[in-house]
């Protein structure tokens, strides 16, 4: 059964174009959670426009393990007082959980590219 510490290594593993991947991370939250009687991790990666929120839980005798990411914009649109966002993937907390993460989030930020041949090129 992975670990939330497996997350770090998964980060250290597939964010090898990051100086120091772990650098790239802001941590919430790690450790024990005693109310929830779990491990608990919770972290942000930030991109020029978005957050991306993960959480992820070991697993008890209760409640399955967890590890989900949620995205949202870090300003608002114009003419907008909110910022957007919405669910990416989630599932138990595993390495193929975390890698349909990563693909969303690859997903989420990419633009639509200008048809170049629908352009007027008259004078």
């Amino acid at each position: 059964m992975a670990t939330t510490n497996d997350v770090f290594g998964w980060m250290d593993r597939d964010f090898r174009f990051a100086n120091k991947p772990r650098g790239s991370v802001e941590i919430v939250e790690h450790g024990y959670d005693p109310i929830r009687g779990y491990d608990l991790l919770k972290v942000c990666l930030y991109t020029d426009i978005n957050r991306y929120s993960i959480v992820a839980h070991e697993g008890n005798s209760e409640k399955r393990s967890y590890l989900g990411c949620t995205a949202s914009s870090r300003k608002p649109r114009a003419g907008e007082d909110w910022t957007r966002g919405r669910d990416l993937a989630d599932g138990p907390l595993s390495d193929e959980t975390w890698h349909k993460i990563l693909a969303d989030i690859v997903s989420y930020e990419l633009v639509d590219v200008v048809d170049k041949g629908s352009h007027d090129h008259h004078l």
